[in-house]
């Protein structure tokens, strides 16, 4: 432990074991009269988070302000706080941008907007949403599905729209298609299987544990496996699958694509080997095969048009009860 001198004692740090109860809250947060936004003045110690105060959100023409209920944490803010994401990865900082999508109620709304009202519950992906208020776009914005409480809701935004914009948008995955979705009891993975069921797509799904493959058993998959080459080989008479989903890092790229059959599509929605400049060799992609990277974090004003309607397309799928 590292001592220090203070007058005439040695101090020394320890470890206590503490009950989670007697942690006591953020102290801005404890004021709902006080706006605030969680940051942190510089990533890699997770000590480091901090309630700042902030402005009042307002809402501009085509905007709603939500009250923030619950934020969703995305494994993209866990690598921002820990000091993995580059800076140069995203247009600002990072630590200033922590939360991806939140729920909660609808405070105002912007000049324009149509179906939503003050006192709405709603969810939305919402970059920068660890904060008690938020003004976004009302094109990104969702009313919560009933029988869904807060924190539910504050998980479907980003794993839906990854999930149908790599698979409907990027892949326009067709019926009898086959497609193999990595790390399948994940938030995106298990929005890919009700997506790939409702596209009539043939799942073939790899979990790490035997806990997780017997879990994707009891949701009706067929093909659940660990060393999902040799299993899918084996499952497909050696023909591969058309669309692989991939979130895995390291050598189950390269092992992935060797899996496609002709006119394949392979999605990486993962972060690590992007930013680590990863090399893959074309001879890969021979087949007609092509790659593509999904980071809905990144987008620019054609990217985020593009993922509003998918919004659209995801609110009516919602209503429908076709999605869960």
């Amino acid at each position: 432990a590292r001592r220090a001198r203070v007058g005439h004692q040695r101090h020394v740090a320890r470890i206590e074991r503490v009950e989670t109860a007697s942690i006591p809250a953020l102290p801005i947060a404890d004021s709902q009269s006080i706006p605030f936004r969680i940051g942190m003045p510089s990533a890699g110690i997770l000590g480091n988070l901090t309630a700042y105060e902030d402005r009042p959100a307002e809402a501009g023409p085509g905007q709603v302000v939500i009250d923030v209920a619950h934020v969703d944490l995305n494994f993209r803010d866990v690598m921002a706080a820990t000091g993995l994401l580059p800076v140069d990865a995203e247009p600002d900082s990072p630590t200033d941008a922590l939360g991806l999508e939140c729920s909660g109620t609808v405070r105002a709304v912007g000049y324009g907007v149509k179906g939503l009202r003050p006192g709405m519950r709603v969810m939305a992906p919402a970059r920068g949403s660890m904060r008690s208020s938020i003004a976004v776009d009302a094109s990104a914005v969702i009313p919560m599905p009933r029988r869904v409480d807060f924190a539910g809701a504050a998980t479907i935004p980003s794993a839906f729209l990854t999930a149908y914009y790599a698979l409907v948008t990027i892949a326009a995955m067709k019926r009898g298609e086959r497609v193999l979705i990595h790390n399948a009891t994940g938030g995106v993975g298990l929005a890919a299987i009700q997506i790939a069921r409702w596209r009539g797509a043939e799942i073939f799904a790899t979990a790490g544990s035997d806990e997780k493959r017997r879990y994707l058993a009891k949701l009706g998959i067929r093909h659940v496996m660990n060393d999902f080459v040799e299993d899918v080989r084996a499952a497909t008479g050696g023909e591969g699958v058309d669309v692989v989903l991939n979130a895995i890092a390291g050598p189950a790229i390269e092992l992935g694509i060797s899996l496609l059959r002709p006119m394949g599509r392979f999605i990486e929605i993962g972060k690590r080997d992007v930013y680590m400049d990863s090399a893959i060799g074309l001879k890969a992609l021979r087949r007609n095969v092509s790659l593509h990277v999904v980071d809905l974090a990144n987008l620019d004003e054609r990217g985020r048009a593009v993922v509003a309607d998918v919004f659209k397309n995801l609110s009516r799928l919602f209503a429908a009860g076709t999605l869960k």
